[in-house]
């Protein structure tokens, strides 16, 4: 079982550590979403070309959200 864990869930490692160490060393949310737009970005494109792949029918591409009535925010 260790060895699967090893081999299975080690590449986790480096993005969580990427996404602790932006989230305490920036701040500045603005500045946060634009070091992390590189990555949505790169993101949102797997999911359109898996869709697109597997005969789905996206209706919709954006990685800027929209502010909803509420105030929360959407992709």
């Amino acid at each position: 079982m260790h060895d699967f864990l090893v081999n299975h869930l080690l590449y986790l490692v480096p993005g969580i550590l990427g996404a602790v160490l932006i989230k305490c060393l920036i701040r500045n949310i603005a500045l946060r979403a634009l070091i992390s737009l590189p990555g949505t970005f790169a993101h949102e494109v797997c999911h359109l070309t898996a869709a697109l792949l597997f005969n789905g029918k996206p209706s919709w591409f954006s990685i800027i959200p929209k502010k909803e009535a509420d105030g929360s925010l959407t992709l």
